[in-house]
């Protein structure tokens, strides 16, 4: 009697399927197969590689078996329509190792179907996709950051400002942006050579950070020169405050190598809605109140909107 071959399916001396079968084992890709109920049937090493369980713990299982349960219902229940619906899936899933560690799967699933065109199995082939996805965070990070401090360069400085005044005006509330420039930089270049202007910068940038709390932002704009983003400011005086500590801290000497390295800074801060209403209103106010500063000898200066700078909110 011959024996009835049926679609998807492959005699075992077939020479195709030996083939298949090699690919399937060998593949760096983890494969696992389940029947019409959803239960693992079988799965090649790289899926004991990828998960960590083992044929043995695997096979007689469900796939639930990797959830990690940072997928709702309604994310599974659009995986299984697509399978229904086009007979396949293809997408990134967050699963978890048996060792609890939680990855990105790039995955996709094939619905075999028999001779009577009902479901016969799944077939699941799947990857790691942990290293991209570092590479991924890595190139974001390089494109939204100042490669030397690590802070937030001016892309993402302008994107938090216009976020936070989205915040801002939402909630009826005040921002102050404080725009920074180091007094004496230029000549610790000059005279000390540029890599340890590269070190006292990024002494300067790790000591804005601990000068501002969690929700503000410190980032770098260029040169010598920081902006700060202040959310949620009560009053003025509380920025000043603020204005105080940063430059007692930009101020305090940086030894490095049996070398001091010493700058002071010049300040210009300005307020939503006071001073502005857009990014680049506020940090072009917040800019000129800097330069005010310079010319007046003072350390941080407010900005005004009619004189340009309050005479009587300087400070030395």
């Amino acid at each position: 009697m011959t024996q009835k071959i049926r679609p998807n399916r492959l005699p075992t001396e077939n020479p195709f399927h030996r083939a298949a079968v090699s690919v399937v084992r060998y593949t760096a890709e983890g494969v696992f197969v389940a029947n019409r109920n959803n239960i693992i049937q079988s799965v090649n090493p790289a899926f004991s590689k990828i998960t960590g369980y083992s044929t043995k713990e695997a096979v007689g299982q469900t796939p639930r078996l990797l959830r990690s349960g940072h997928h709702d219902k309604a994310f599974y229940a659009k995986l299984w329509q697509s399978l229904h619906e086009q007979g396949i899936w293809q997408g990134e899933i967050l699963n978890r190792r048996k060792n609890g560690e939680i990855y990105p799967q790039r995955t996709v699933i094939n619905t075999v179907y028999g001779d009577d065109c009902h479901v016969m199995e799944y077939v699941c082939i799947f990857s790691d996709n942990t290293e991209q996805k570092c590479r991924e965070e890595q190139l974001k990070f390089m494109a939204l950051h100042d490669q030397l401090t690590k802070l937030p360069n001016r892309t993402l400085l302008n994107e938090r400002l216009k976020f936070a005044l989205e915040h801002a005006q939402r909630n009826k509330e005040k921002l102050a942006v404080i725009f920074i420039d180091l007094d004496g930089f230029k000549a610790v270049n000059d005279q000390q050579g540029h890599e340890m202007g590269d070190i006292l910068l990024r002494s300067i940038a790790v000591r804005l950070s601990a000068s501002v709390r969690a929700s503000d932002t410190a980032a770098r704009f260029g040169g010598d020169e920081f902006v700060l983003i202040l959310m949620n400011v009560k009053h003025d005086k509380e920025i000043g405050k603020v204005a105080d500590r940063i430059l007692q801290n930009i101020a305090k000497p940086i030894v490095f190598e049996q070398q001091t390295l010493q700058v002071r800074a010049s300040l210009g801060i300005s307020f939503f809605p006071e001073n502005g209403e857009t990014a680049p209103e506020l940090i072009r106010a917040a800019d000129s109140a800097m330069y005010a500063a310079k010319r007046h000898g003072h350390s941080y200066a407010f900005y005004g909107e009619q004189a340009g700078e309050r005479n009587c909110n300087f400070r030395r």
